[in-house]
């Protein structure tokens, strides 16, 4: 393989700034005229973001995730039925015993420092991933006994047993460019690999996606255009993205005014996005995604540990009142969004009933008692969406006769105290993000014992009967039947309350239509980070620079 030349050491910083300068299409190289370098500001209050791949886990860290990197497959849209297509992979065959993948990897694709990406780079990547055990490395970790290369465009990986949603897991995996990332080593736990890259992939990207860090700072990162893409870019995608933190409301409507900034962050408030929407040239792009907003429930921890308790909370909480808050999405009903593959259309669903609730709490052993046993509800901060379903769920829980204590925390915080349930909150909310298009990708992350202490699994709620059968639905090759399985596993966890199920999420963003062409928002990928593709998008300078 060809010697790499290591990409820039940059500062790690939250805009999104998007210029067009060399533009490859296809492989073939186009350039677009500007009289100014066309820059896309976002805002993202899920923060803190680590640009390496392996250890991604937030919704600022997906984003980036998919603009900085390739991946073998590719999600399709809402409109083309969901599900995946090839993207760096040119083919894929099965063995027949379903314990092994062959890849047939598209020739001439570019890494942002030219090199060619090969099937040694895919097999690093995969071997990289399961070293590190971070992220969303748990979806191949019971799965992937190695991977071998066939070839320079050929790779094998080869299974502990068959797995009926390794491919469209394979959306996960960023390929990233050996020798770059070997260039960069320092000394670790990895044996020859060091530290396997880690300290530089945190402010720095090695692979072959549209864009490469350019900056990356506590509170921003800064991405500008690889030069080398060898995938469909739109004629007037951005030159560079910009994606920043925190930032007043005041602030952002002031930019929004300016043309500062071009998206804001969906975790706003709905009264301030009507705030937002005052500004000429502003829409909301609305999005069906495959997310579901939860309350997860320590079910090791008092009161929670009773089920009556957790059912009583099920029955006390007012759903209608949620989505009067946050108008245009929908009740969830059970343990997986309700527009993939697998979901069960025949989830019982909780309603607002408070003789129920109280019902509940007389058959509790902490009935008489619940003073002495206040649930403590920590909304994530900052964050005015997550603090107002606080405040809602306090004045519901009261009057049924649940005290409660509303103790924000950081996101820092928080992924601390999911570590122990002894100090992990009784409750707090989680906006799940579907990996892959089916509902095997949330049931699995969630609800498997393998991943318990994340801050996407953190019930300490452990049924053998009910791992078995996540990693037989892992196992099952057969569509139908694997759905199946899904649905049994989704009334098991309904019928054990491990979470209150609030929402199946419609992102919702205010974005300068005028001058920007967004055209994930008008049909929607499903799977969080690839709406931010931002290589599809088309950026107007000349218009933005008239309405300024």
């Amino acid at each position: 393989m060809t010697q790499r030349r290591a990409i820039k050491k940059v500062l790690l910083i939250l805009f999104v700034s998007l210029l067009s300068v060399t533009l490859f299409a296809g492989g073939q190289k186009g350039t677009v005229a500007s009289e100014e370098a066309k820059t896309l500001l976002t805002w993202n209050m899920d923060w803190p973001t680590n640009l390496d791949p392996a250890v991604v886990f937030t919704m600022s860290g997906f984003q980036t995730k998919v603009n900085l990197y390739s991946t073998l497959v590719y999600p399709r849209n809402q409109s083309e039925g969901g599900g995946i297509q090839p993207h760096v992979a040119e083919s894929w065959t099965p063995s027949d015993d379903g314990k092994s993948f062959t890849f047939k990897l598209k020739q001439d694709i570019r890494f942002s420092d030219g090199s060619e990406l090969e099937a040694e780079d895919v097999k690093f990547s995969m071997d990289r991933f399961l070293a590190i055990g971070a992220g969303v490395s748990y979806l191949f970790t019971d799965w992937v006994e190695s991977t071998e290369v066939l070839d320079k465009y050929t790779v094998r990986f080869n299974l502990y047993k068959p797995c009926g949603v390794f491919v469209s897991a394979l959306i996960t995996l960023a390929i990233l460019n050996k020798d770059e990332v070997m260039q960069h080593i320092e000394p670790g736990n990895y044996g020859d690999f060091g530290d396997y890259g880690e300290n530089w992939l945190v402010s720095n990207s090695a692979g072959s996606g549209a864009y490469m860090v350019k900056e990356a700072e506590v509170d921003f990162i800064l991405m500008e255009q690889n030069p080398y893409h060898s995938f469909y870019r739109s004629p007037n995608a951005p030159d560079s993205i910009k994606i920043i933190n925190t930032m007043e409301t005041a602030t952002l409507q002031t930019m929004l005014r300016g043309r500062e900034i071009e998206i804001t962050d969906f975790f706003a408030s709905w009264d301030n996005k009507q705030q937002y929407l005052k500004v000429s040239g502003t829409k909301l792009a609305s999005l069906p995604m495959a997310r579901l907003w939860f309350g997860q429930f320590n079910c090791a921890r008092p009161p929670c540990d009773d089920v009556h308790i957790r059912k009583a909370i099920s029955w006390a909480f007012d759903y209608e009142q949620l989505l009067t808050l946050f108008p245009g999405n929908q009740q969830a009903s059970g343990p997986s969004n309700s527009n993939v593959p697998g979901w069960n259309p025949d989830n019982f669903q909780y309603q607002k009933n408070r003789t129920k609730a109280k019902e509940e709490i007389k058959q509790s052993k902490y009935y008489g008692k619940l003073d002495q046993y206040p649930v403590i509800f920590s909304p994530w901060i900052p964050n005015p969406v997550q603090e107002r379903i606080a405040l809602l769920f306090k004045q519901e829980m009261e009057a049924v006769g649940i005290p409660v204590k509303i103790e924000p925390v950081t996101l820092p915080q928080l992924f601390d105290a999911v570590k122990n349930p002894k100090v992990q909150p009784h409750l707090y909310i989680v906006m799940e993000a579907h990996l892959y298009p089916e509902a095997a990708s949330f049931l699995y992350a969630h609800l498997s014992s393998v991943s318990q202490g994340s801050i996407l699994n953190a019930n300490w709620y452990t049924d053998p009967q009910l791992d078995n059968l996540l990693t037989e639905m892992l196992a099952t090759v057969d569509d139908e039947e694997r759905y199946e399985l899904c649905y049994e596993i989704q009334k098991k966890a309904i019928d054990q309350c491990r979470d209150l199920y609030l929402m199946d999420e419609t992102q919702t963003q205010v974005y300068q239509d005028a001058y920007i062409e967004w055209p994930q928002s008008k049909d929607s990928p499903l799977i969080t980070g690839w709406e931010m593709d931002f290589r599809l998008f088309n950026f107007d300078a000349q218009k933005k620079s008239e309405l300024q």
